[in-house]
């Protein structure tokens, strides 16, 4: 048997566990987000990774996977489409993981150009290529980022 002070350790500790897990795993949101678009539906994606934002938004593999949609979800509209927000998430994601997964880096890279960084861009996704050379996706953006650069762009 517990002693009665025991036992209100217990239930301060089963309310404290609780109170942490006030949200779903993570997992959850991102089924929400998929299952939406798959229906057409951007503005419930949209909610949902925001709301996993509110409690995921220390994990970089997250922060990757949202900037990324809010930069290449094309049935989102211009006012849903935030490249400012793609932008802090996708530099939150490189500085949480240390500039080292060329997936991060290409995201950055993606959403530096977004809103007119071209150079920076660029030099971030020869990073980003090299660290994942057979990404055929990662040379066309960089092909895409240099063109724009010798244009003046």
């Amino acid at each position: 048997m517990f002693k009665s002070s025991t036992l209100g350790e217990i239930r301060a500790s089963k309310r404290a566990e609780d109170l942490r897990s006030d949200h779903k795993p993570l997992g959850a949101y991102l089924a929400v987000a998929r299952a939406s678009l798959s229906h057409g539906d951007c503005a419930r994606a949209l909610g949902a990774y925001k709301e996993a934002l509110r409690h995921y938004g220390e994990d970089p593999v997250f922060l990757n996977d949202f900037a990324w949609f809010l930069l290449t979800e094309k049935r989102l509209g211009k006012k849903e489409r935030d490249l400012s927000l793609a932008l802090k998430l996708a530099r939150k994601a490189v500085a949480l993981d240390g500039g080292c997964d060329g997936n991060s880096l290409d995201t950055l890279a993606l959403a530096l150009f977004m809103n007119g960084k071209t150079q920076e861009a660029a030099a971030l996704q020869e990073k980003a290529v090299s660290l994942r050379p057979g990404d055929s996706g990662m040379r066309k953006r960089l092909k895409r980022f240099r063109k724009a650069l010798s244009e003046g762009r």
